[in-house]
């Protein structure tokens, strides 16, 4: 896994949008490499070169914002580093033409360099725990309105979504529109650990607080 910041950007064919699951093979934790990017995207059938729109359609669509396609872009850099844990911090952004603004979410890997595995929520937080925390980072949402305006959490971040900071505060990020308007951006929720001391696991517990 590496521990520097990459990125690329590459236009794409409005024909073939990029599949979901495709979207993160080729832009995966390691991928900091344009050319290993651009080798798994086409490994996948798509084609990455420039899609300019010929003179033709231009002509014949003045509206039109652009002669290219779209556009999605990837970056990566360290969120935050111990000794101990590693959060790193996958943003992608695109542009579908006409769209009246891009996109861009932020996706956070957390490692844990002693064990040498992935930290999820699921490892660090019992069944009960999992199952109380929207409540709790809704409540702690509510109290940072004067901070990040409104925002309507009922869940947890989508795909589990959080970092480790270095103060060791758990903190859930909800991309642009999952819980707040566009204009709000990524919301973020830090919660300290010894709040949520009585939620973890074993392990969650040595990470975290000893």
């Amino acid at each position: 896994m590496p521990v520097h910041g990459g990125s690329a950007v590459f236009c794409y064919d409005t024909e073939k949008y990029l599949a979901g699951t495709d979207f993160f093979r080729i832009f995966a934790p390691g991928n900091s490499s344009t050319n290993h990017m651009r080798r798994v995207a086409e490994s996948l059938g798509y084609a990455l070169s420039d899609t300019v729109i010929p003179d033709s359609v231009i002509a014949a669509s003045p509206n039109f914002l652009s002669r290219y396609d779209g556009c999605y872009s990837a970056s990566g850099n360290v969120e935050m580093m111990t000794g101990r844990i590693l959060s790193y911090a996958i943003t992608t952004s695109g542009y579908i033409p006409h769209a009246a603004h891009g996109m861009y979410e932020v996706s956070y890997l957390n490692y844990d360099i002693d064990s040498a595995r992935i930290i999820t929520l699921e490892k660090i937080f019992t069944p009960e725990g999992i199952n109380a925390l929207p409540a709790v980072i809704r409540d702690a949402a509510v109290e940072m309105t004067p901070t990040i305006g409104r925002t309507d959490i009922t869940e947890l971040p989508s795909r589990g979504n959080f970092y480790i900071s270095a103060d060791n505060d758990i903190v859930f990020a909800y991309q642009p529109y999952e819980v707040a308007s566009y204009a709000q951006g990524e919301i973020q929720i830090p919660l300290p650990a010894y709040v949520l001391s009585n939620y973890l696991t074993e392990y969650g517990t040595q990470l975290l607080l000893q």
